[in-house]
């Protein structure tokens, strides 16, 4: 998701934390 947390597996948004 685009604003997602920890990373998201299935997509290449990673959000305001890694």
């Amino acid at each position: 998701s685009a604003s997602g947390g920890a990373g998201e597996s299935s997509g290449m948004w990673f959000g305001p934390r890694l």
